[in-house]
């Protein structure tokens, strides 16, 4: 009967195998693993999957199994993108937010022309909105962990979402770790939020939105709704952001009173 295949001998069949062709190496031992449980009988093979039956553990028995791993609950991070457009208010208001819900973690990346934009247009400084997040990325650092998709998060939004790095995005330009960032949780199918601040947009603009949102990811422009009865700025962008929140399923807040209809709807004639 055919001994078991040790992760050695795999990796040697695959090296040396001439049948197997100019393939890589991980599809050679696929295919070597394939050829092999094939020469099994149908006994040995179920064996491979349930381990003898007088056995109450199957890996113990040192044949090839199939390892299951037990659900864990994924952690619940929020990747936050700043880039440089007008707006940075909404970037910074989403990671003050995310700060305060308990059980989230926000990793932050923000560009050279956000830190700009944030001293410009806000009170903070780029170091103070670095401090709200549990880790601040430089968005030259490509081997960040939110560079790869086995960095597990639940969603990502780039807040604000200038025209250049909506471009990047939808063309997979993946030259810095904001633009990578985003990239991952689209190929890994996780949500992707971009709040894009540009008015008026031309057709070449038009056209990248929807590249993204074909993609699966989420077009949110900053636009209010004034049926809130907004009092201030802070109105406006708290709106923007709890809409952002309602899309990565945080619906749990009061950035903004919900809509319930009129309190006094008009009589019908």
């Amino acid at each position: 009967m055919a001994h078991a295949i040790t992760v050695n001998e795999t990796l040697n069949r695959a090296e040396c195998c001439p049948r197997l062709g100019h393939v890589t190496r991980c599809q050679r031992q696929t295919r070597v693993l394939r050829c092999a449980w094939l020469e099994r009988g149908p006994q040995q093979r179920c064996e491979d999957f349930e381990g003898p039956k007088s056995s109450s553990n199957p890996l113990d028995d040192g044949k090839a199994s199939v390892h299951l791993m037990s659900k864990i609950p994924k952690p619940h991070r929020i990747v936050v993108g700043i880039s440089g457009a007008s707006g940075a208010i909404y970037g910074v208001r989403l990671v003050e937010t995310l700060a305060a819900i308990e059980g989230v973690e926000t990793p932050l990346v923000m560009s050279k022309g956000a830190a700009a934009t944030i001293s410009y247009e806000t009170k903070f400084l780029p170091a103070d909105v670095a401090a709200l997040a549990d880790v601040a990325y430089d968005e030259r650092d490509l081997a960040a962990a939110i560079a790869s998709g086995t960095f597990l998060t639940a969603a990502m939004v780039v807040a604000p979402c200038s025209i250049r790095t909506l471009s990047a995005i939808a063309n997979s330009a993946n030259d810095n770790l904001l633009v990578r960032a985003a990239d991952v949780h689209l190929k890994e199918r996780r949500r992707l939020v971009l709040v894009v601040r540009e008015t008026p947009l031309h057709l070449g603009h038009l056209r990248l939105m929807t590249e993204v949102t074909m993609a699966g990811g989420v077009i949110l422009p900053p636009v209010p709704g004034f049926y809130t009865l907004p009092d201030t700025i802070d109105d406006l962008v708290n709106h923007t952001v709890g809409k952002v929140l309602d899309v990565i399923g945080l619906t749990e807040h009061s950035l903004f009173p919900r809509w319930n209809g009129p309190e006094n709807p008009p009589t019908p004639q």
